[in-house]
């Protein structure tokens, strides 16, 4: 194989490993970005459906007060009103936290809070039609007793669903950073892997480079010695190319010139005056140096 053969292999190797590591890389930043956005959705906004449902929660006990606490028919249709707007919206942050239930602890946590919510809905609302027929004091026991009661196991079900919720975003959130942890080994081992070959691939191209050049170097100092019996395989060495066959070449001319000096000087020695030389077997000085 040509030198530049096998150089054009080395950079096409160097070339892909980079390709697969940059993918490799692209591929595992994405699933970190998909990882991050799944967090997002299912951690950030479930505990947001929480907190919304408790802030809704009090707001609704704190008009309940102020709705027993008043004698005002028009602030009491107004509380009234409010408290009913409240439980709605209560219900919705529920239902939508309810949809991102991924574990049967989270699926009792949220059937025991709709279990109290459902009470505690019912009982606020006989105290209200208590209120609205001047029952003030069945009202007032009802609002103290049974609707404070169950409002209290209402509210430790929210702080338990904010406490879970809590715990299931901390965990996701490692499982995210596991993925980034695992995506950073992964493109540093490529990289490495990348290195590591190239370096092993340059050195074999650059040895396949020099060997055949110090061989020849070695044979064209042996011919500046005067030395010409000397052999050079080029199918041996197929990696120095034209240059190999030119120097072949060089070498048999040389030794064809060399034994037709030796020839013609025999003749010579021998009393043939008349020898001359196959001149025709040269071109240029070659040629020139026999006639």
């Amino acid at each position: 194989m040509k030198i530049v053969k096998k150089i054009l292999i080395v950079f096409v190797v160097v070339a892909l490993l980079g390709t697969i590591a940059g993918t490799v890389g692209i591929l595992n930043i994405r699933s970190v970005v998909n990882a991050d956005t799944v967090a997002y959705k299912e951690n950030i906004s479930d505990l947001s459906y929480v907190n919304n449902a408790i802030d809704l929660f009090q707001k609704t006990e704190l008009n309940a007060v102020k709705l027993f606490t008043t004698e005002d028919a028009a602030q009491q249709k107004k509380y009234i009103a409010d408290i009913d707007k409240l439980i709605l919206q209560v219900d919705d942050f529920l239902q939508s936290h309810e949809a991102n239930m991924k574990n049967d602890v989270d699926n009792q946590l949220i059937e025991k809070l709709n279990t109290q919510w459902i009470e505690y809905k019912l009982n606020l609302n006989k105290a209200v039609n208590y209120l609205k027929v001047g029952q003030r004091q069945e009202a007032a026991d009802l609002i103290n007793g049974k609707v404070a009661v169950v409002g209290e196991a209402v509210q430790q079900s929210f702080a338990d669903i904010f406490v879970s919720a809590k715990e299931n975003a901390e965990t996701r959130i490692q499982g995210n950073m596991r993925v980034a942890d695992t995506s950073s080994r992964q493109i540093g081992i490529i990289m490495c892997l990348t290195i590591v070959i190239s370096i092993i691939l340059g050195n074999i191209s650059a040895r396949s480079v020099s060997r055949p050049i110090e061989k020849i170097t070695t044979i064209t100092n042996e011919l500046a010695l005067g030395n010409i019996n000397i052999e050079l395989d080029v199918e041996a060495n197929p990696e120095i190319g034209d240059l190999g066959h030119s120097f072949a070449l060089i070498l048999q001319i040389l030794k064809t010139l060399s034994s037709e000096i030796t020839e013609l000087s025999q003749s010579i020695i021998n009393g043939d005056i008349k020898a001359r030389a196959d001149v025709d077997k040269f071109h240029g000085d070659y040629k020139a140096i026999l006639t």
